[in-house]
């Protein structure tokens, strides 16, 4: 298992590497990176700036789910900050964004379900990943739960059928 053999502080207890990761989406954090900009501010206090994703492999990049490593700030959703402090991590909320979103629950095009209420008693299946925090899972459960609650049900109205969604080599490179 990595460790975090390059996670390094002064006497004072300030990080010589601050390090964040994102998700693979356009994010503030990405652009001022690109720019540059975190380097720049950052490199007057002796502090270098390093994407988790470029680290050497010495360093756990699970740590974008877990938060444990040091000096460490991530910008993406909510479930693995969640996560990580329920655990016992020292993990903080310093901002928030919001972004606008649509889901859609699919079915065949022969199905006979229109909306939300036909799926009452129903399979629905909830991927099951063996990631540190299945974070996919719980967006597929809240999803669920907020077209259910659309038509006044509940995830008990509906029957849900755990699907594996591992053994996809590659479908998490984007993510670290």
């Amino acid at each position: 298992m990595p460790s975090h053999a390059s996670v390094r502080s002064t006497r004072t207890g300030t990080p010589e590497t601050l390090w964040f990761t994102r998700c693979p989406v356009p994010t503030a954090t990405g652009i001022a990176a690109d720019r540059r900009w975190l380097a720049d501010e950052f490199a007057a206090d002796g502090i270098t700036v390093r994407s988790l994703q470029d680290a050497a492999p010495d360093v756990d990049r699970r740590t974008h789910y877990t938060h444990a490593l040091p000096g460490l700030f991530r910008e993406g959703g909510n479930v693995p900050a969640l996560w990580a402090r329920a655990r016992g991590e020292r993990t903080r909320l310093i901002g928030l964004t919001w972004i606008e979103e649509r889901q859609a629950i699919l079915v065949r095009p022969d199905s006979p379900v229109r909306g939300a209420e036909a799926l009452r008693g129903l399979r629905l299946a909830v991927p099951r990943h063996s990631l540190t925090i299945d974070f996919w899972r719980a967006m597929a459960l809240r999803g669920f739960e907020g077209a259910l609650a659309s038509a006044r049900l509940t995830l008990d109205d509906a029957r849900l059928a755990d699907v594996p969604a591992d053994g996809h080599p590659g479908q998490w490179a984007a993510e670290l």
